[in-house]
């Protein structure tokens, strides 16, 4: 687990990097570049992942995490828990 939302959003970037290297690129065998055909050879997926995590990047040196749109929060064990068994009371 993370200690906090802000730790979670430190790890992100390079979380993101091992899954595409392991999952996108090896198990699943490059299978996104399909999207990017069908949008017409713009890989449109990963161009918005990309300019997300760099912003993430920019943000995290000087830990301006507040200057995101969304704020993250931590929840509980059972917080989450009651949040997974009841969707419809979040």
């Amino acid at each position: 687990m993370y200690a906090s939302p802000a730790d979670l959003l430190r790890k992100t970037p390079e979380f993101y990097r091992q899954i595409e290297a392991e999952r996108l690129d090896g198990f699943f065998s490059g299978a996104h570049r399909y999207a990017a055909v069908h949008f017409g050879g713009e890989p449109v997926y990963q161009k918005g992942i990309a300019r997300n995590l760099r912003y993430l990047e920019r943000l995290i040196p000087d830990d301006r995490l507040d200057l995101l749109r969304h704020v993250p929060v931590s929840l509980s064990q059972e917080a989450l828990r009651s949040s997974a068994s009841n969707p419809d009371k979040s």
